[in-house]
């Protein structure tokens, strides 16, 4: 049963152990990230996925990570009290991959067996836990994959949860252009404003299927890190009928 969905970028420096005082140019991130805690809280549910774009991850592989628990902190940003301890729900895991070896997909838990969590599913966590107990979790990895070989794996997904009755939230974790300034890190592309604009319409009109027609060229130059996840989650919607 799924429950619901949501996309969220994953900067550490979000984080105030992180941050130390930077967090507060983001602040609207953050207040927007305690809003969908407490609604993922409210919903309670039992388990919770990730797609994650900084998961052990392969070119031509959908990696669900394996095993029964897994554990991660921030000490490479300088914060390693913040730990995690989460449980694997190895029940849908595997309800998935078999899912994915019907449809001839190559996605499934072959992958890489570490289990340390990436950044990219622990800064979710990190709000989520503020607010919820006692939940497992499902964390899977982009790959490079053709477009449609991503969003055929998200309905592989849909397909298992409209048959579980599992109560399951899945969370997109990436995020948008890193080029969006001249003195940023990344620099300045005239592609990533503009696959921001297309992605936030996309969201904004329920769209999904866009994502499968996107000019390679705004997807690629725009330094982005998020698109993969995006894929994979409109196919899990595709199945279901939703709203913003």
């Amino acid at each position: 049963m799924l429950l619901s969905a949501y996309t969220v970028p994953h900067p550490p420096i979000i984080l105030s152990e992180i941050g130390k005082g930077e967090e507060e140019k983001i602040a609207k991130t953050q207040v927007a990230y305690h809003k969908i805690a407490k609604e993922i809280a409210h919903l309670q549910p039992d388990t919770i996925l990730f797609f994650s774009s900084h998961a052990p991850a392969y070119y031509d592989y959908i990696s669900i990570s394996s095993g029964k628990e897994a554990y991660g902190d921030f000490a490479n940003f300088h914060a390693s009290d913040v730990k995690f301890y989460e449980v694997y729900d190895t029940e849908l895991a595997l309800q998935i991959q078999e899912e994915a070896q019907k449809a001839n997909l190559p996605a499934g838990l072959l992958g890489d067996h570490s289990a340390q969590l990436d950044h990219g599913t622990m800064v979710p966590l990190y709000f989520i836990e503020q607010e919820l107990e006692d939940f497992q979790i499902v964390r899977i990895a982009v790959s490079d994959l053709d477009r449609e070989i991503q969003y055929q794996f998200g309905q592989c997904i849909a397909h298992v949860l409209r048959e579980s009755k599992k109560r399951v939230i899945v969370i997109a974790s990436g995020d948008l252009s890193h080029k969006l300034k001249s003195d940023g890190p990344y620099g300045f592309s005239k592609e990533g404003p503009i696959f921001d604009q297309k992605i936030l319409s996309i969201f904004k009109s329920n769209d999904f299927d866009a994502l499968l027609r996107m000019d390679e060229t705004i997807v690629e130059e725009s330094a982005q890190c998020g698109f993969p996840t995006f894929l994979m989650l409109a196919g899990v919607l595709s199945r279901f009928s939703h709203q913003t």
